[in-house]
């Protein structure tokens, strides 16, 4: 990182804290979900052919598998933007979404908003994702779609990890 503005190290080390948090998020959700569409399916979940019919395009096996990995997902995303300000991830390393005007917590509209910005920022090649590398303030294309923005805050990674 030498060579890089002050600016730009923040930046990129926010921009690399926002990613573990999401890959943190994936394998707290992917940990929690695939056991018990396991238990759901069958041990053979995994390598199953795909089963044909309306869900079957979006590559779900069942009304099980929709609610599991997408619907429930989703909830428990908005439910801890609105109500704690971070996910899961976001707590374990010390990051939390607040409205990009005031710094306060987010309104449950704008909670879905930026979930539904996600999709939108993942489509293509992660490229709203990657937005928030080169935004003068940091912000991915969902946080500009919400209204939201990520901030450090101290201390909130001691509050989801216990101490000694």
């Amino acid at each position: 990182m030498e060579g890089l503005t002050a600016t730009a190290r923040t930046r990129l080390s926010r921009f690399a804290r926002r990613a573990l948090a999401l890959a943190a998020d994936a394998g707290l959700f992917t940990a929690v979900s695939l056991p018990l569409l396991v238990l759901l399916y069958g041990p053979g979940y995994l390598g199953r052919p795909q089963p044909s019919g309306a869900l079957a395009a979006g590559g779900l096996h069942g009304v099980a598998d929709l609610l599991l990995t997408v619907v429930g997902p989703v909830a428990v995303i908005i439910a801890c933007w609105a109500r704690l300000g971070a996910t899961p991830g976001k707590f374990l390393l010390g990051l939390k979404v607040v409205d990009a005007r005031s710094g306060g917590p987010l309104t449950w509209r704008q909670a879905a908003l930026r979930a539904g910005g996600y999709v939108l920022s993942a489509l293509p090649l992660y490229a709203g994702f990657l937005w928030a590398l080169a935004d003068r303030e940091g912000r991915a294309l969902h946080d500009r779609l919400a209204g939201t923005r990520v901030v450090d805050e101290p201390g909130l990674e001691r509050v989801a990890t216990p101490g000694p």
